[in-house]
């Protein structure tokens, strides 16, 4: 079982079900901590409808202990992804990202930053159990877990290529 940046024991398993957003972010990140607010404003209005756990990556479980005491997000859940498992499962390689995670496990990632509007519309999407978006979203790589569990990325540009990354048998949302 993962654990959390202040060091107690995660179950994946109570996720099972729910809608989740995972927010991907690193410790040294100056947007991730930009946007931390938002992050936090959102999920306090999402409590009890959408999860939203942060996975830290890219960084010792002391700098991201700071991190989350700095930008008073110690209200959400936050992973301590310090060999990058869970951000290898999403093909994360580049934070912010933010994974929607529907009710019946559909994953659809969102790589680069978003403002607070786009995220809560996003997020009440996920709540209504949409896997995809409607929602005008800002240039930049989108990702969806197609059935076989291969992620198909492209940009979310016009005319952009997408590109397939393989994943490893056996993963799993968590």
């Amino acid at each position: 079982m993962p654990a959390t940046v202040t060091g107690a024991r995660f179950d994946p398993s109570t996720l099972t079900g729910k809608p989740v957003v995972l927010w991907f972010w690193a410790p040294w990140c100056t947007i991730c901590r930009s946007e931390a607010p938002a992050v936090n404003k959102v999920a306090a209005d999402f409590a009890g409808k959408v999860d939203i756990i942060g996975v830290a990556g890219q960084g010792t479980k002391a700098a991201m202990a700071d991190f989350v005491k700095q930008t008073h997000t110690s209200g959400l859940t936050h992973l301590a992804d310090v060999n990058g498992t869970v951000w290898r499962e999403y093909g994360v390689s580049v934070q912010p990202s933010f994974a929607f995670i529907t009710q019946d496990g559909r994953a659809d990632l969102r790589v680069g930053s978003l403002d607070e509007k786009t995220l809560r519309a996003r997020i009440a999407e996920v709540a209504a159990g949409a896997a995809t978006s409607t929602v005008s979203l800002p240039p930049g790589q989108t990702c969806s877990r197609a059935p076989d569990g291969t992620l198909l990325c492209g940009s979310a540009g016009p005319g952009q290529p997408k590109t397939t990354i393989p994943q490893p048998t056996g993963t799993s949302t968590p």
